[in-house]
């Protein structure tokens, strides 16, 4: 009997422990609890709610709890408690309002329990305030975004897209919203689009992917597609962002076709820099430019270097005789008997008035003459534009022995 009522008193101490830390679990959460009679009335509630709503806990028991929503969605969140308790919906996204009228953004569940023996409603509203800040600005970055921006399922219908989706892509949102990605015709690239979609399945994102899109009107756009899954309401949904870089590689091909211009303008420079414009030999400058370059490079390689001076005879007379405009027509005549007779590796420049000086490299002085025999020969055969015009040349020619250029 004895062992009995130590028992007894045992137990009751347990459960006086558990309730207390019930009570204190109860009176301590952030969330609002609040339990109701089959009515709805409110029977018992914890600290958060008179808290957190500014209402005495004499005020709120005993009254319904659509009290603590404001007059025009009491209706309404009556409607979808009683869906709850059908099974019918999961949650109440409705907000509650405190003493002085303040909307709180909750997520309100209800279940079925017992209460001191009876049959009760318990009501668990968690306060999401944090969570609508971060939606609000979630929204807001979404809208005012630069960059294409769509949330579609998973199967590529879309729920909602940006103000830049409309206006680069050029569709209402009637004709977006609800339709898919392949019903729009939206990827230039079939394969391309099956390719983003195989990686996002399979990695559940997607990173900077060139891809190329189409417009409403058919306008086609290059830039970067990127995908992140984002789970809201218990569903799971894709984030897109498109960067648009149609501006940047229109500028970048303009760029590049103003450079080539401006590289074909600086051969053209360089070559009326180096260029004698008579004859289109090098000039003075570069022919000498050019013999010391040989000159530095038969030292090092220990190669024969030749070079030849050409003077064409009694120039003076012709000018005289028949006419500066004959004689620049023998200029360039000369020139081009030199020229054909010349390697391409050699060089031939125009050293002053009727002078030319040619730069043969790896070219000993024997095989020089022969080349310079041909060319005098050449150029006292060739028939000018006036009949009894003939033309000899002088030539001189040496082979380099570590001489200075200043003698030539």
């Amino acid at each position: 009997m004895r062992r009995s009522i130590s028992k007894r008193i045992e137990m009751e101490l347990i459960l006086k422990e558990q309730e207390e830390n019930f009570h204190a679990f109860f009176n301590n959460v952030d969330d609002f609890f609040l339990v109701l009679d089959h009515n709805g009335n409110i029977m018992h509630l914890n600290k958060a709610v008179t808290e957190r709503l500014g209402y005495s806990h004499n005020e709120l028991v005993g009254q319904h709890i659509l009290m603590l929503y404001n007059s025009n969605v009491q209706k309404k969140a009556g409607e979808c408690m009683c869906l709850i308790l059908e099974n019918k919906k999961k949650h109440c996204s409705i907000p509650m309002s405190t003493k002085m009228g303040w909307d709180i953004p909750v997520e309100t569940r209800i279940t079925k329990g017992s209460w001191s023996g009876k049959n009760v409603l318990n009501v668990v509203s968690k306060d999401i305030s944090q969570l609508k800040l971060s939606e609000k600005k979630f929204s807001q970055a979404f809208h005012l975004n630069s960059s294409v921006l769509a949330i579609t399922t998973f199967k590529g219908q879309f729920i909602d897209v940006n103000e830049t989706f409309y206006s680069k892509m050029e569709y209402s949102k009637d004709e977006i919203v609800g339709h898919t990605v392949m019903e729009l015709n939206i990827f230039i690239d079939l394969d391309n689009c099956k390719f983003a979609q195989a990686i996002i399945h399979k990695e559940g994102k997607l990173r900077c992917l060139a891809t190329r899109l189409r417009s409403k009107s058919g306008k086609e756009m290059d830039g970067l597609l990127s995908a992140d899954m984002i789970h809201y309401d218990s569903e799971d949904y894709l984030l897109t962002m498109f960067f648009d870089l149609t501006e940047q590689k229109q500028m970048a091909r303009e760029l590049e076709m103003k450079n080539q211009q401006l590289n074909e303008l600086n051969k053209v420079l360089l070559m009326q820099a180096n260029t004698d414009s008579l004859t289109r030999l090098y000039n003075h400058k570069h022919i000498f430019d050019s013999l010391q370059v040989e000159i530095n490079r038969g030292k090092r390689s220990n190669q024969p270097l030749t070079i030849m001076m050409f003077d064409i005879d009694h120039f003076k007379r012709v000018n005289d005789q028949y006419g500066h405009q004959t004689g620049d027509h023998v200029l360039i005549a000369v020139a081009d008997i030199i020229k054909t007779n010349l390697r391409q590796i050699d060089m031939l420049g125009r050293y002053g008035g009727e002078e030319f000086l040619a730069v043969l490299p790896n070219t000993d002085l024997q095989n020089g003459i022969m080349v310079a025999n041909r060319i005098k020969d050449q150029i006292e055969q060739a028939k000018f534009e006036v009949s009894d015009l003939s033309i000899t040349i002088s030539i001189g020619i040496t082979q380099y022995n570590n001489e200075s250029t200043e003698k030539f």
